[in-house]
């Protein structure tokens, strides 16, 4: 037997309101990794948020959500962990982080289930 369209949209909306509210999580998260970094200079901070802005970007874009995916790239690049693996010296600028970080949370708030590119295609 195979599952109706409906039935797909259906699997597939649940999966994208479990990722809406991992998301909402994960960057609130983030921001406070990151105003730790910024205030003790913790690198494991900064590693950890990095981290999880990576999961963002692939799952974001996996279930749809193309804006928060590539906000959530922009903030990685400035967040990169050098080819020798140590993670940086914090030296992106700290205002740049800062405004990616609100880029990324506006993103966010926008990601609804109704605005995920999957939802719906599959008729039904």
């Amino acid at each position: 037997m195979t599952a109706s369209g409906a039935d797909i949209n259906a699997e597939l909306r649940a999966l994208v309101e479990r990722h809406c509210q991992w998301l909402d999580a994960s960057v609130g998260e983030i921001a406070v990794l990151l105003s730790r970094n910024e205030q003790d200079g913790s690198c494991a901070s900064r590693q950890r948020a990095r981290e999880i802005v990576h999961q963002i970007v692939g799952t974001s874009g996996s279930v749809g959500f193309a804006e928060v995916s590539a906000v959530a790239g922009e903030l990685q690049a400035e967040l990169r962990v050098p080819s020798g693996g140590a993670p940086d010296d914090g030296s992106a600028p700290p205002r740049r982080v800062r405004d990616l970080l609100i880029r990324l949370q506006s993103a966010a708030v926008r990601a609804t289930p109704e605005c995920s590119s999957l939802i719906g295609r599959f008729g039904g």
